[in-house]
């Protein structure tokens, strides 16, 4: 049985819709391939606004750690 997903409402297997778009899995916003984040030369399943976010927030958490060591 096919699953039927919530990106597209259709059912299809793997992480590409029937149409070529895939689900950034953090804002749950549909883009095209180009528009995902490359992690270590792999594309992965968030696009890159939400990875640039993501970025921004781990190296503040890491400056403010670091912070309260001192």
């Amino acid at each position: 049985m096919i699953p039927w997903r919530l990106c597209c409402g259709q059912q299809h297997l793997g992480v590409q819709c029937p149409d070529g778009m895939y689900m950034c899995c953090l804002c749950f916003d549909r883009f095209e391939v180009d528009e995902l984040a490359i992690e270590d030369g792999d594309t992965i399943d968030v696009c890159w606004t939400c990875f640039n976010w993501e970025q921004e927030r781990l190296q503040k958490r890491q400056r403010d750690n670091g912070a309260q060591a001192n």
